[in-house]
């Protein structure tokens, strides 16, 4: 797979600010994100909750839907946790799963990314109980 050197986006080093963010264009994003059509927008997201409650953790732009490509959650407590569009419809959520104390799951969506329902849905983190859940998110946005 072609990426883009560490240099062209870094050029003073590690510690260094990016050098105007990506370059753009379909085909250098495409590159990097295999699978996303050209004119798509990577979004990746992250958070951390401590509560019980359901959490919007990707709300696209006006007029765009969300494409789930990845996800990473970790808990350091016993508990069910969930990813679900705003159409919640059980069977078809991206992960619901029961994890253990200091338990996690990465899930790599591709070939077959999660669209959103419908244009506007948010991605929300369901959290069964109190205890420190971390998720992570990747993939796109696009027009609806």
């Amino acid at each position: 797979m072609a990426g883009i050197p560490f240099t062209s986006i870094y050029p003073d080093g590690p510690g260094s600010a990016a050098a105007g963010g990506l370059p753009s264009g379909g085909d250098v994003l495409n590159a990097l994100y295999p699978g996303m059509p050209a004119g798509a927008t990577p979004v990746h997201r992250d958070a951390l909750y401590t509560a019980a409650g359901t959490y919007a953790l990707w709300t696209p732009s006006a007029g765009n839907k969300f494409v789930l490509t990845e996800c990473f959650l970790s808990t350091d407590t016993a508990m069910r946790i969930a990813l679900v569009d705003d159409v919640d419809v059980p069977g078809s959520r991206p992960v619901d799963g029961y994890f253990s104390a200091n338990g996690g799951a990465d899930s790599n969506l591709m070939p077959v990314p999660y669209p959103s329902k419908s244009s506007g849905n948010s991605l929300r983190v369901v959290v069964g109980s109190a205890g420190n859940v971390r998720a992570r998110v990747s993939g796109w946005e696009v027009p609806a």
